[in-house]
Parts: C-alpha cells; structure tokens; sequence
C-alpha cells in the first residue's frame, strides 16, 4: 500500500486555522470576564477607562477635555451612565453606548445631578440631585428612565441623601442620608415609600446589596459592615485593610475592588492612588492599577456585551475555509 503523507504547508494551514478557532473560543469567553472600570486623571482630567482583573488590557472609555466620573452599567454591558460636566460646567447625567462612543444627555438642570445607578431590570437610573434644594449639597433621591424621562422625586426630606443602590430585583433602593445629623443608611421602595432606617453606626455610607438581596453591606471609613433588611442585625466584616476605600463588591460576591491612597495628604487631584482586589472572606490586596496620577471608583462591568460567544454560523464558515483549503491543495498534489 502507498502511504500518503501530509506536505509541511498542509500541516501549517491545519495548524493556523486550528489556532484561530482556539484562539476566538478562548478570547470570547475570556473578554469581559471580570472587567472593571475606574475613573483616573492619568490623561490630564478626569476619564473613564475599563481593565480586566489583573490590570490589563486598558481602554479609555471616554475622552474630553472635561471630566467624566462616576459610571454605572447597563445590565447588558453595552451601556455606561456616568457624571460628566461637559456643556455647562455643571454636573449632568450622560449615556454612553460602548459600542459606538456615542454620548447622550439625560439631565438639564442647574442643580447637583450625581451618583447614577443602574437599576439591574435596565429600566430606571436612580441619582441625586439638588434640584429641588435651596442650599448646595442637599440632596434627593431621584429616578428617570434610561431616556431621561419619567422623572420621579423619591426623597423630600432630610439633609442629604445620595448613593442609591438598587436591590437585584430592582424593587428597592439603599442608599445613604444625613437626616437626623448623622450618616446612615436607608431603604426605601423603588416610589420612594415604606422608607426604614437601617443603621446607627455614624459615618456609614456605601451600602451595596449581597447575597441575593437579603444582606446589605457598608462601611464607615474604618470596616465593613453587613445588616439585615429589618436593620436588627449588623455585624463587622474584618476584610477591608486600613487606608482601603470605595469598596465594590463583585457581582458573585466573591471580590471586593478597592482603592489605596499612597499619599493621601497631597491634594485631591495630585493624590497617587490605585485600584486593588481583596478577596471578600479576606487576604492579601492585589494591585490592579500602577500609575502615579489618581485612579479611584471602581465599577464591576456586566459581562453580557462583552463575553459573546462564537455564533455556530462563524464557527461553520472558519470549518469551511479549513476543508476547502485542503481540497485545494489536494488538487494542486494530484
């Protein structure tokens, strides 16, 4: 019997299209696994830049001579709300599609407009405002559609209330209030009623919602905390290192992005700090970001826009060019 034996340049084109599946398999679901963004002034001002967990693949997601802070994702990962002073130097609520670098405004007003929160049903963005306060600083509670429209005053009393946080089912808000003279942390029903005081611990602030929902966590510049939605249990959580702040609790709850002031004595815009990742049952931070400007508010991304797997039609047409390259080259030996 006559053996045939495969030419090296088959074995290449074997060996090359073989990578290229592999490799598109691999990046597909690797990209967007764990993305993080921050805001950083390593450009000049204030951006919005996106990385994966150890650091890599930086992009800066927005780019423009005024600063752009305080983003929130859309549950799909497509789009991004974030705080930008952009037109009028006053503190307005934009959109801005990944995909397309395309920005939309959503508020207009000469109040205080800050801290945009997603809801995770895609159909509110809950922020605060001043717009209907006669002193700055003091703040409600607000929410609009993801248009900018339908807009609904959730708050009306207190000094300030700000950093709402939506539960996983989006029928809840958490968020932070100074009424009472005091910082501590509330919730209330997405129309603003049946409002309960969670804590009495002074100075809490950043709640985020855990466990599916039945735990809220925060802290108060010193450790974390976690309490129960009646308020009757809260109880210390020893994972935040000293000098470690804006903690951002991963979406499995398993990680907790964090930033580290290295001198925290300089002014605000000089400061060198950095983004980190503690693991949330505790252990050594992670440095993520090493740059000596300012990086700061940590975000966890969505991972649906981003890990798109490869859709059966690409995977048949890459078999495809594979087949036809061998029945190429057979012809060409014959």
């Amino acid at each position: 019997m006559k053996r045939k034996f495969v030419s090296p340049l088959l074995w290449t084109i074997l060996l090359l299209i073989s990578d290229m599946l592999l490799g598109i398999s691999v990046s597909v679901q690797a990209f967007g696994v764990g993305d993080i963004s921050f805001v950083s002034n390593r450009d000049g001002n204030f951006e919005i830049y996106l990385m994966d967990l150890d650091g890599g693949n930086l992009i800066n997601l927005t780019n423009h001579p005024i600063d752009d802070v305080s983003p929130t994702w859309s549950p799909d990962g497509r789009f991004f709300a974030f705080v930008s002073y952009l037109e009028d130097l006053n503190s307005e609520i934009y959109v801005m599609d990944v995909k397309t670098k395309k920005r939309r405004r959503l508020t207009n007003h000469p109040g205080l407009d800050k801290d945009p929160a997603w809801s995770p049903d895609g159909q509110w963005i809950a922020f605060s405002s001043s717009r209907a306060r006669d002193l700055f600083g003091e703040t409600d509670i607000y929410k609009m559609d993801v248009n900018g429209n339908n807009l609904q005053q959730l708050t009306k009393t207190g000094f300030m209330n700000e950093l709402p946080a939506w539960s996983p089912d989006s029928q809840w808000i958490a968020f932070r209030s100074t009424r009472k003279n005091r910082g501590d942390i509330y919730t209330m029903n997405a129309e603003g009623e049946q409002l309960k005081r969670l804590t009495g611990t002074r100075g809490a602030t950043n709640p985020t919602w855990l466990l599916g929902g039945k735990q809220i966590a925060f802290h108060n510049m010193v450790q974390f905390y976690l309490v129960t939605l009646d308020g009757q249990n809260v109880r210390p959580l020893g994972v935040l290192p000293k000098g470690y702040t804006s903690p951002a609790w991963s979406p499995d709850d398993q990680w907790i992005a964090c930033v580290l002031e290295e001198n925290p004595e300089a002014i605000f815009r000089n400061r060198d700090s950095n983004i980190y990742l503690i693991p949330a049952e505790g252990g050594e931070p992670q440095q993520l970001t090493k740059h000596a400007r300012k990086d700061f508010s940590p975000v966890w991304v969505p991972s649906g826009f981003f890990s798109i797997s490869p859709t059966a039609n690409m995977q048949t047409t890459l078999w495809g060019t594979l087949k036809q390259s061998v029945q190429d080259y057979s012809k060409t030996e014959k």
